[in-house]
């Protein structure tokens, strides 16, 4: 007898169209013994998702226990994706061996991890570290619009066990049979067939449009995709639905929060609206556009009306920043998300939102690199300074991290350390590091929060210069800065020639410390360092966004210039003046204890008295004048700096 479980079964299959082959395949992962791990990839609404879906419907069909993951939702660190596991399994996962365990009670266990590219940055913990610890019953799909990193397939260990799975378009006959299930025949469907290039979405979108959609012969899938999200903008004839779709392509997702901030006057059922249509995906986290039409309806929005456009960044901004005043954990890093994806500095965005793969790959350097990595510091760097990295390699050799061409040959190296966490004798050995360490003793940090320490970073071929290399090192440094959060406060870095860099640095925040370098041989070290603030990460993200929109422009308080603006010219602030102001300032309209200042701008060992809180305030109402009121007293409680 059949079962309604088998038509569902059936059902899945069949709306699967054109992709049986990849469904069976990651159904033989079930039975067989390899590959352990599946690496789904394939350009934005190719149809990787709902493979996923399908093959986890039937996986638990199938009586495996599966954990899906999106990883738009996850904290691109060990501890923020450990974090949502324990969530998910609904016990504490602390390491990879403690979800190994939770995981050895099934017979067979399925994890599939969606948008794996945004958790690009941490694809040698999880080669390295994570799935190394999980048993072996455990089989792990990813999804992903980039294609696996070369080290899957250039480290020995893997092989046999990890399989790369290319989703490409769907044949014709499917591609009629998707277009047949919109109504759409004969010779209409057939124009859409011939349009869609065997797109999924395209086919979905051509044939809700099918009256309108105008073939173009041999048009390139992206123009196609870009020609019919703007077909669909017109037909749209609700304007509330309309604005709705443009402020959603300036947003990494849309909330209804969000959205009403972005347009206060929305009103109806716009969000819902929105998530019926086709190239909308729904998930905890909100909605989300499919990237391709998420860039041409952005493109045309920009382009059309530029006012409109920064105007909505800018009420996204200002929405995140009073949002995410009492956020932690992985709610936090949603809106860290969020923050990064308005931003559009390239230096920042595509360490988190990757637009293609490297074949570069960043580990801790081991043993079997030092060679190389002597051999990369003897060609850039003269004998006294090769001197002071050796005695780094043989006393702290964790501090070393090496960037592999795809065949496993070292193109380059960084050193990146917690000064705390290395012995300070190497410390004060290092003429650069040594001077480094007097100005964090002179300049002290609040307890709790930390500094790293960028010793120095090389390739092969360009050394310190700007190079693939030393792109694909910093994505890596990049993931030590969210591992820190909310206790990385000053980052410090030595360049032998600043020039190459200069612009960009200081667009980050970045400034130069003159009297802290050093000289070895020939060469003269220059130190940049930056100072985050006391709200970390999130702060300096927040006024990275600030300033390229203006905002602060616009604003008292100038973040990049650390003075305020006033109708009568700019006013110079305090160190201890400036760090209060910003912490108010980032945190408008929230209530501050003076604890709270004490404790994140002074510090958790500072030993006076409360009065230092009210003697800065004061200060800095002296400096306001006529604005004074900016700061408002809460009486014995402490501060709030007034929304405008």
């Amino acid at each position: 007898m059949t079962s309604i479980s088998d038509r569902l079964v059936q059902n899945v299959r069949e709306g699967m169209l054109g992709r049986k082959h990849e469904l069976d395949l990651l159904l033989r992962t079930l039975s067989e013994d390899k590959p352990l791990v599946v690496h789904v990839h394939g350009i934005s609404g190719i149809g990787k998702t709902s493979l996923l879906e399908a093959f986890a419907k039937q996986a638990t069909d199938h009586g495996a226990q599966v954990f899906a993951l999106d990883c738009h939702t996850v904290e691109p660190t060990p501890s923020g994706f450990l974090r949502t596991l324990s969530a998910r399994f609904g016990q504490e996962v602390e390491d990879a061996a403690g979800a190994g365990a939770v995981l050895n009670v099934a017979p067979r266990t399925v994890i599939l991890l969606d948008h794996y590219e945004v958790l690009r940055i941490l694809d040698t913990w999880f080669r390295q570290d994570f799935l190394p610890a999980l048993p072996d019953h455990t089989r792990i799909v990813f999804g992903s619009r980039l294609p696996p990193t070369s080290p899957w397939f250039a480290t020995p260990a893997w092989h046999g066990l990890f399989r790369s799975l290319h989703l490409g378009p769907i044949d014709d006959e499917a591609a009629r049979s998707l277009v047949g299930r919109a109504g759409v025949t004969g010779e209409a469907a057939e124009r859409i067939v011939k349009l869609a290039h065997g797109h999924p979405l395209a086919l979905t979108m051509a044939s809700a449009l099918a009256s309108a959609a105008t073939p173009f012969e041999d048009a390139p899938l992206e123009a196609v995709l870009h020609h019919l999200a703007r077909i669909y903008l017109a037909e749209i004839e609700d304007d509330a639905v309309r604005h709705a779709l443009y402020a959603s392509c300036v947003v990494r997702r849309v909330t209804r929060p969000l959205l009403e901030a972005i347009l206060p006057a929305l009103h109806g059922d716009a969000m819902e609206r929105l998530a019926c249509l086709p190239f909308m995906e729904g998930g905890p986290g909100g909605l989300s556009m499919h990237d391709t039409i998420k860039a041409a309806l952005a493109a045309d929005f920009e382009s059309c009306d530029p006012d409109g456009f920064r105007a909505c960044r800018r009420a996204a901004w200002r929405h995140l920043l009073d949002a995410s005043a009492d956020l932690s954990g992985n709610d936090l890093w949603r809106y860290t998300a969020d923050m990064i994806y308005i931003l559009r500095n390239p230096v920042v965005r595509e360490a988190f939102f990757p637009g293609d793969s490297t074949p570069l790959a960043v580990e801790p350097a081991r043993p079997e690199h030092g060679d190389a990595i002597r051999e990369i510091a003897a060609r850039h760097e003269p004998s006294e300074a090769v001197a002071v990295l050796e005695r780094w390699w043989l006393h702290a050799p964790r501090t070393f991290w090496v960037t592999l061409h795809p065949g496993g040959e070292v193109a380059g190296f960084h050193t990146l350390c917690n000064p705390l966490r290395v012995p300070e004798r190497l410390l004060l050995d290092d003429p650069l590091t040594a001077q480094w360490w007097k100005h964090l003793k002179e300049n002290r940090l609040p307890n709790g929060q930390v500094a790293l320490f960028l010793r120095r970073w090389l390739s092969l071929e360009d050394g310190e210069r700007p190079s693939p290399i030393q792109a694909t090192a910093w994505l890596d440094i990049k993931r030590h800065y969210m591992e820190l959060r909310p206790r990385l406060r000053r980052v410090y870095l030595g360049l032998a020639d600043p020039r190459p860099y200069a612009d960009v640095a200081t667009r980050l925040g970045f400034a130069m410390l003159p009297r802290h370098g050093a000289v070895m041989g020939n060469t003269a070290y220059h130190t940049a360092m930056l100072d985050m603030g006391p709200a970390s990460v999130d702060g300096w993200l927040a006024g990275l966004v600030g300033s390229e929109l203006g905002c602060d422009r616009q604003d008292i308080l100038d973040i990049s210039g650390r003075t305020l603006r006033l109708a009568d010219g700019q006013v110079v602030l305090t160190r201890l003046e400036f760090e209060v102001m910003r912490y108010l300032w980032l945190r408008k309209g929230t209530a501050v204890s003076r604890q709270d200042l004490l404790n994140d701008v002074w510090g958790l060992n500072f030993d006076g008295g409360s009065n230092v809180v009210d003697t800065v305030v004061a200060s800095l109402r002296r400096k306001l004048g006529e604005q004074a009121g900016v700061i408002r007293t809460m009486r014995g409680f402490g501060y709030i700096c007034q929304k405008e």
